[in-house]
């Protein structure tokens, strides 16, 4: 049987890493997995080492009895938004801020007050919140860690972090996008 062009499918979740090798009939071939933490601190913040998750895709790969050599297809499912500050070559200058987070109430309140609710409504259908808004966590880095922000290169979510490391390029597709305003 030919295993021409099997999918290598990246599940980066909150807490832990799954990587699935599935035939071009969707047929699960193989399964692994790992675990990471979640820091949670100060009382309302909470996020993650991106360097975990790679580390995490590393060691599954590496515990992977199948060969890869015929992967053309690699999907990703990813713990959203898991936002962050990269560097040029794609490297996190900070930790990912994980959806439970409330660092950001005074910034998701500054958006909320210059664009207005009914208009972010109409336009998003969102309204910005901690943790659920990346514009929140941006204003967030720019008020509290303003040399990071000023030198930081992409603001970028779990999917952009990935895309960087295995591509070499910065993308983030539109469904995560839509989740900075």
């Amino acid at each position: 049987m030919s295993r021409r062009g099997v999918i290598l499918a990246l599940d980066i979740g909150t807490t832990g890493f799954k990587l699935g090798l599935f035939n071009r009939e969707a047929e699960l071939i193989e399964m692994t997995n790992c675990f990471y933490p979640i820091n949670a601190y100060d009382g309302d913040k909470a996020d993650s080492d991106p360097e975990k998750w790679w580390t995490g895709f590393l060691d599954c790969r590496k515990r992977m009895k199948s060969s890869l050599e015929d992967v053309e297809v690699m999907p990703m499912g990813v713990t959203t938004p898991g936002a962050m500050i990269l560097d040029r070559e794609g490297n996190p200058l900070t930790p990912a801020v994980l959806f439970m987070d409330r660092r950001s109430p005074k910034q998701a309140q500054e958006i909320r007050d210059k664009i207005g609710e009914e208009r972010l409504l109409s336009e998003t259908a969102n309204l910005p919140v901690p943790g659920g808004c990346t514009a929140s966590t941006i204003l967030w880095w720019r008020d509290n860690l303003p040399e990071v922000y000023k030198s930081g290169h992409v603001f970028a979510h779990t999917n952009t972090f990935f895309g960087a490391r295995l591509t070499g390029k910065f993308g983030m597709d539109a469904s995560t996008g839509s989740l900075t305003a």
